[in-house]
């Protein structure tokens, strides 16, 4: 009996140990991947991969803009840098890591901008541009093998 008791409580406590939806990390990832679903849509479509339509670029575009400012509230590590899992790079320049994160909502709003002219030869720049931003900050700041 008691080590049906130990076994239950150990069950029930890894259990709650176990929530990672709710972590900042998990919350921000898909985030991240709906900003990169709709940049490459973007690309593809103004580098002939895929058929331009000014009307689907352009409400990409406003996707990737509201999006834009929606994971940095999530890093904890801005908040609290003893944070599980922060990212030292980020503790170490929180401040660069600001400026960055300001850089690319920059970046989507002028994307989001010169998409409504629904020429590609003024997107495909725009969108070079917010790639550019984006891999910029991964560099410096990306954890490896995330």
């Amino acid at each position: 009996m008691p080590r049906t008791v130990l076994t239950m409580a150990a069950i029930f406590a890894l259990a709650a140990c176990g929530d990672e939806e709710s972590t900042p990390r998990k919350q921000r990832k898909p985030i991240f991947k709906d900003m990169l679903r709709q940049s490459e849509f973007i690309y593809g479509s103004v580098n002939g991969k895929d058929p331009f339509d000014p009307q689907k670029v352009a409400a990409a575009a406003t996707a990737l803009q509201q999006l834009a400012a929606q994971p940095w509230p999530l890093y904890a590590e801005l908040q609290n840098p003893q944070a599980d899992h922060a990212n030292a790079r980020i503790v170490q320049a929180p401040e660069e890591f600001r400026r960055k994160a300001a850089e690319l909502q920059r970046q989507a709003s002028a994307l989001a901008a010169v998409t409504r002219s629904g020429n590609p030869e003024l997107i495909r720049p725009a969108i070079g541009q917010l790639q550019q931003s984006c891999t910029s900050c991964h560099d410096q700041f990306r954890k490896r093998g995330n």
